[in-house]
């Protein structure tokens, strides 16, 4: 998250210049003024090397406060900033548009088909077609729901930066999008996941009737989903996405990136340690 015409205060970019450490040390300021309990403050970022960050947090008049006072500060900043990271990370989850149309076609192949034969189903097979119906079905409507998230996740950002100023309330709301994209991530594969045994079932049940056509697409579109089954590093990957959008319990990563960044800031942790 970044503007290339943003420019801090001269007063606050003096103590800004002040507190750096290291003639190396590249230095930058967030693009907005945060709004915290009524006060203005400034977040500037010391980049040592690609990975090693330290922060200063200044008031809007010129004042470093205690470290204590403005660690919750920078947390604001620290969610403005992996928005864009946890946008990458759960896009590559989500279906993509150019893929939207393999679900829609094969959502138009299932109902056909069920409509034909769900007279003569036998009653497990009719719910396996039930089931398998809901795979495109449900992964439609995340999308939908995800797309939604995402304009309105935008919109929040762009009113952020063209008025250079963001508060807790936008925060707050860019954090529920974030997770909202998450669990209809996780959703997404959890429903394939399920499936698995019906989505082969009706296939056999098709080759057995001699439809041939309609088992050849729907199992081109079944080797495309998830199998029920997936490689331990994934399967801890979808528990601890389980965790998090369904037992709603906080991942550990978070709380550690947190962290990380509190015993980054330089702030004085006393009165005494002031520059």
């Amino acid at each position: 998250m970044s503007v290339s015409n943003f420019t801090p205060p001269e007063h606050v970019q003096t103590i800004v210049d002040k507190y750096k450490q290291q003639s190396t040390e590249k230095v930058g300021v967030f693009p907005a003024k945060i709004i915290y309990n009524g006060g203005g403050y400034y977040l500037a970022s010391y980049n040592i090397s690609t990975s090693l960050y330290y922060y200063l947090i200044i008031s809007e008049s010129g004042e470093v406060p205690l470290k204590e006072e403005v660690e919750d500060i920078s947390l604001i900043v620290l969610d403005m900033i992996s928005f864009k990271v946890n946008l990458r990370r759960y896009g590559k989850s989500l279906v993509g548009e150019r893929r939207i149309g393999v679900m829609k076609f094969s959502l138009k192949v299932l109902q056909k088909v069920y409509k034909e034969l769900k007279e003569e189903l036998p009653a497990s097979t009719n719910e396996s077609f039930q089931r398998f119906i809901e795979v495109p079905v449900i992964t439609l409507d995340k999308y939908r729901l995800a797309k939604e998230n995402l304009k309105a996740a935008n919109e929040i950002i762009q009113h952020v930066l063209s008025r250079q100023v963001v508060d807790v309330v936008e925060r707050d709301k860019i954090d529920q999008y974030i997770f909202n994209l998450g669990k209809y991530a996780y959703q997404q594969n959890e429903i394939q996941m399920k499936t698995y045994r019906d989505r082969k079932r009706v296939i056999t049940y098709l080759l057995k009737k001699g439809k041939w056509w309609w088992a050849f697409c729907l199992w081109i579109f079944h080797l495309w989903l998830h199998p029920e089954k997936v490689k331990p590093k994934d399967r801890r990957s979808y528990l601890s996405a389980r965790a998090q959008y369904i037992d709603e319990i906080e991942p550990e990563h978070n709380v550690k990136a947190r962290q990380r960044v509190i015993s980054r800031i330089r702030n004085p942790v006393s009165e005494g340690d002031r520059l």
